[in-house]
């Protein structure tokens, strides 16, 4: 996925918020409903166990997905960039490294290196 795939999508995940309209109130319910059932991840306890699969169907795991590079994003050692831009760089590797990969592999780790060596860097300012 290129960095500018990346940035749409998160884009488009907080468009309603952008909007300025209000969210409903069961929408965190809603959310976690069409979510994989992954409770290891939903409690960020072990963002490292997405797998290839988890990333596989982008809208069911959006949810999962953006906790999990958020919370990588938060350990990663990275200096020099905004913790949004090192989220979206992780995903974008984990992305790419699933690319050949099985369903059952768990890119985390791997894509966390990556990006802490500066192979796969989102650029947010594209369109």
């Amino acid at each position: 996925m290129r960095p500018c795939v990346a940035l749409i999508v998160a884009a488009l995940a907080l468009a309603p918020a952008a909007c300025g309209s209000e969210p409903a109130e069961d929408a965190p319910s809603a959310a976690r409903a069409a979510t994989p059932e992954r409770p290891e991840i939903d409690k960020d306890k072990a963002p490292r166990a997405l797998t290839c699969g988890d990333l596989a169907d982008k809208q069911a795991s959006a949810a999962v997905t953006r906790r999990a590079q958020f919370a990588l994003a938060a350990q990663a050692n990275v200096k020099d960039m905004s913790r949004l831009r090192v989220a979206q760089s992780i995903f974008f590797a984990m992305t790419e490294l699933c690319k050949d990969a099985d369903a059952g592999y768990k890119p985390a780790a791997a894509a966390v290196r990556a990006v802490e060596r500066g192979r796969y860097v989102a650029d947010l300012e594209a369109p």
